[in-house]
C-alpha cells in the first residue's frame, strides 16, 4: 500500500501534473492512504490560507477519499523509537515527520514523498519519490 506524504497531497490540491499522474498510477494497483499527521498539516495550511473556508472544504473532500491510517499504540511506539534513535544519532527530522514515519512503518506501507532527505534517515522505512 502507498501512503501519501503532505507534499504530494498539496501537489494534488494545487493541480500539479506530476502529483496527479503519480496518484493516478498508484490508484490502479494500490490502496492509497495518508496519516492523521499529514491530514493535520493539510488542515493547518488550509486554515492559514487566504481562502480558508474553501480550502478546508477541499481538504475534507481529499481526506474522505483516502484511507486514513490510525495513530495507534504500535504507531506511537514506532514513532517514539524513531524520534529517540534519530536524536541519539544527531539526525533529527522533527517530531511530525518522525510520527509520519512511525505510522507508515507500523502499517508496513511505502511513503510517497519528495522529502527523501528526511525520511531516508528512518531505518526500515520504504520510500518512493514522486
Amino acid at each position: 500500500m502507498a501512503c501519501l506524504d503532505t507534499d504530494i497531497l498539496v501537489g494534488l490540491l494545487r493541480g500539479e501534473p506530476e502529483a496527479i499522474a503519480k496518484i493516478s498510477t498508484l490508484e490502479t494497483t494500490e490502496t492509497i492512504s495518508t496519516t492523521p499527521i499529514n491530514a493535520t498539516e493539510l488542515f493547518k495550511g488550509a486554515y492559514r490560507s487566504k481562502y480558508s473556508q474553501e480550502n478546508v472544504k477541499l481538504v475534507h473532500e481529499l481526506i474522505d477519499n483516502l484511507k486514513l491510517l490510525e495513530f495507534d499504540r504500535n504507531s506511537a511506539k514506532s514513532s517514539g523509537r524513531i524520534i529517540e534513535e534519530l536524536r541519539k544519532d544527531g539526525k533529527e527530522i522533527g517530531d511530525m515527520d518522525s510520527m509520519i514515519g512511525g505510522i507508515v512503518l507500523a502499517n508496513a506501507e511505502t511513503l510517497i514523498t519528495r522529502n527523501l532527505e528526511h525520511f531516508n534517515r528512518i531505518p526500515g522505512l520504504r520510500t518512493e519519490k514522486w
